[in-house]
């Protein structure tokens, strides 16, 4: 990290072959774009979000990798600290555990929002496109937690446009003499 400070871009070449052979960029990067110095902490990670981490996956160079990265170094030796990887719990609700079954790389964040842009019908079709054997329980779960009449949104959003709009009075026929 001392040579990202100091921009030195020429280290990493400077390396032996097996340490070059060694580097591996998304855990250095990690280390690298994040610094406990809060004045410089906002400028070091758009900085490596710019420069490096945009086309990371489309680098093939660990060299080039590292030159980006040195271009984000502040001329002053920084303490790095580890950015951890977004996690997930499993959960007691059967509905939301399926839904991250189908998408492992999602973390809890992701999936309460994937489980937001559900409602009651569209879910249904998601269970049954997955044929599994739990249906009913999964089915009961989602209800449960979000209710079967739909998103949360969409029943606030109905039960409030409910209360605003008065219902039509009863029309009586007079009668003819």
């Amino acid at each position: 990290m001392a040579a990202i400070d100091r921009r030195d871009g020429a280290w990493f070449a400077s390396q032996s072959e097996e340490a070059r052979k060694e580097f591996a960029a998304p855990v250095f990067l990690r280390w690298a774009s994040s610094v406990n110095n809060p004045s410089l902490a906002g400028n070091v990670l758009l900085d490596t979000n710019a420069f490096v981490n945009m086309h990371m996956w489309d680098l093939d160079d660990a060299d080039l990798t590292f030159r980006l990265a040195a271009l984000c170094g502040t001329n002053r030796r920084q303490k790095h600290e580890w950015i951890p990887m977004p996690g997930r719990q499993r959960s007691n609700n059967k509905a939301r555990d399926l839904v991250a079954t189908y998408n492992p790389s999602a973390n809890d964040a992701e999936i309460d929002l994937l489980m937001r842009l559900y409602n009651r019908e569209s879910f249904s079709v998601f269970v049954d496109e997955t044929a599994t054997n739990d249906a009913k329980d999964i089915l009961k779960a989602y209800d449960k937690h979000y209710g079967s009449s739909g998103s949360k949104s969409e029943s606030k959003a109905s039960s409030s446009k409910e209360a605003k709009e008065p219902k039509p009075k009863a029309v009586r026929k007079k009668a003819r003499s």
